[in-house]
């Protein structure tokens, strides 16, 4: 496990003295490189960054421990997202790493063909709370403020 991101790109966040180092693990994720495709678009060494090997399995992770540790530089108790998977998974972790209260708002699919906008068990066992699941068009839902249909992970 590397430093993480707010240790390691320090120079290059808002962050300060009085910015909590938060971490569980992100970032410092291999780079692999391509067999073929580098060679096929003329560019010689391509490589691939896995994200998929950070805490949650998303890239989402990078930005979300910035955003958690400002809010708790703020003095946030509860951290709230809406989101179609990898945020809400980040976000629920982070945010119970910090001690918050993490609320995450999951989109329910747009089609009866959609893929489910659930990130994978491995995510939804960051989430220490009910998800709630909105309509698909969450501007209508909360400017009719309907009641929002909550399921647990």
């Amino acid at each position: 496990m590397g430093e993480g991101v707010l240790k390691h790109y320090a120079p290059y966040l808002p962050i300060s003295a009085a910015t909590p180092a938060l971490s569980i693990g992100e970032g410092d994720t291999p780079l692999v490189r391509s067999r073929r495709i580098g060679d096929e678009l003329g560019v010689g060494a391509l490589y691939f960054k896995l994200e998929g090997c950070n805490p949650t399995g998303s890239f989402k992770d990078r930005g979300m421990v910035v955003a958690v540790a400002k809010a708790m530089e703020d003095g946030a108790t509860t951290l709230l997202c809406a989101s179609t998977g990898n945020t809400s998974a980040a976000a629920a972790a982070y945010g119970a790493v910090a001690g918050m209260e993490p609320w995450c708002w999951c989109l329910r699919a747009t089609s009866p063909r959609a893929s489910s906008p659930r990130p994978s068990p491995t995510a939804r066992a960051s989430w220490p709370s009910p998800v709630p699941s909105m309509p698909p068009s969450p501007s209508a839902h909360l400017a009719e403020r309907e009641p929002i249909a909550w399921s647990t992970p």
